[in-house]
């Protein structure tokens, strides 16, 4: 490692993952190209599923509770309460798919977010409800 910088590790046994983020209540969220979402309650804790069956999910992003996928070919949201996540409603619908698909999410401080779409990547933004 680079001066300055440490390295150990948080969680295992989740397969191949594509994009994680701390929720709101300071657990680590990840995706898994398998097409789930798990959460690590805490540095070393296993993980737990919270949905599986998603298409290519290939990134997420929070905005206060409540959670949104980028999922093969749109934008789902869901609504964390009480440890769990409700909802999974596409917000956004029929993103371009074929050789390459939408895949990080950014949120902007605007409220609106940027998703990444295809390897040459053409941004777009969204707003939701």
């Amino acid at each position: 490692m680079p001066g300055g910088f440490s390295a150990y590790l948080y969680a295992r046994n989740m397969g191949t993952t594509t994009a994680m983020a701390f929720g709101p209540d300071g657990r680590l969220y990840v995706v898994t190209a398998g097409g789930s979402v798990m959460v690590v309650p805490s540095p070393g804790a296993g993980p737990q599923t919270l949905i599986s069956g998603l298409p290519t999910a290939l990134g997420l992003a929070w905005r206060a509770n409540d959670l949104y996928l980028s999922v093969r070919g749109s934008i789902r949201a869901y609504h964390l309460a009480n440890g769990r996540l409700s909802g999974g409603e596409s917000v956004v619908r029929s993103l371009p798919v074929g050789r390459h698909q939408n895949d990080w999410i950014l949120p902007m401080p605007d409220g609106t977010f940027l998703v990444g779409v295809g390897s040459t990547l053409m941004v777009g933004s969204m707003t939701t409800g």
